[in-house]
């Protein structure tokens, strides 16, 4: 990665595509060096040498729909294709498929039932009063970069919402219960997002941003739609967790090594709690 091709600074109008092949490293970056069900390695794979490519799976076909819905609806149509039911058994079906991909070439490919989906959450959004307050002014995907104070290495986000010292971001989830987005919370590493998000962006701007809005909008009837932020304490162990990532990508990058999971170190293993659990439960029977 060559970080001298772009420049720390703000860039709202730079494409999607080309802020996730440019230079710097982001949130998700840092969850390819985090683990625990990555590590260096792997991220030297994905990001440097590139030998793990980007798959367009049905899951992040929908979550690119449902942000342009959302954040971008003008932009919707001609970013987004709706796939017709098509019999690709037969020979004429695969024949109209192809001729439909043909011409969708660029383009997010959606199933009609997605389509509806992601136009019932955009509604449901817009409904919800203060999600609509924070959406009525703003910019939606402006890219960030800037250069880390303690490691020198450069670093970006993209907010998928930005107005004034707000930042507010999109989750489609099952569930927008607070029990459930507490653990994916953790799960995700979504307070390792707010915090990194905050800091860099305060930073290009020369000012502190506190503020870091989950829109968290369910996918299924009736579409409910809630708002949270992290605690201080979950932001402040995001910050260090974040620190940690970027330090050991840094030091990745000035020895020139890229550890696997374990580093080399021989590990003790087990099964997994609710095996041994069940094994317990049947030697007692």
């Amino acid at each position: 990665m060559n970080e001298s091709t772009i420049a720390p600074g703000i860039y709202p109008d730079m494409t999607n595509e080309d802020y996730h092949s440019g230079p710097g490293i982001s949130k998700t970056g840092l969850d390819w060096i985090a683990g625990p069900d990555s590590c260096p390695a792997l991220f030297r794979a994905k990001y440097i040498t590139r030998e793990i490519e980007d798959k367009e799976t049905d899951a992040l076909a929908f979550g690119k729909a449902g942000h342009l819905a959302v954040f971008q609806p003008d932009q919707f149509g001609a970013e987004v294709a709706i796939c017709p039911e098509i019999n690709k058994r037969t020979n004429a079906g695969k024949a109209e498929y192809a001729e439909f991909y043909a011409g969708a070439a660029g383009k997010t490919i959606v199933t009609a039932a997605d389509y509806e989906i992601v136009q019932r959450v955009a509604d449901a959004v817009r409904r919800e009063p203060t999600a609509r307050n924070i959406l009525a002014h703003g910019q939606a995907e402006t890219s960030i970069f800037s250069t880390d104070d303690l490691t020198g290495e450069l670093v970006k986000v993209r907010p998928d919402w930005f107005v004034e010292d707000v930042i507010a971001d999109l989750k489609l989830m099952r569930s927008a219960s607070p029990a459930h987005f507490e653990r994916e919370l953790y799960n995700r590493r979504y307070y390792v997002q707010a915090p990194f998000y905050m800091d860099v962006a305060g930073a290009e701007l020369g000012r502190v941003i506190n503020d870091f809005v989950f829109i968290v909008a369910e996918k299924e009837p009736p579409y409910l739609v809630e708002l949270y932020f992290a605690k201080p304490e979950a932001i402040e162990a995001g910050r260090m967790e974040y620190r940690r990532n970027l330090d050991l990508y840094h030091q990745c990058k000035k020895t020139g090594t890229w550890p696997g999971y374990n580093g080399g170190i021989i590990q003790p293993v087990s099964l997994p709690y609710w095996a041994l659990r069940n094994l317990e439960t049947a030697i007692a029977d």
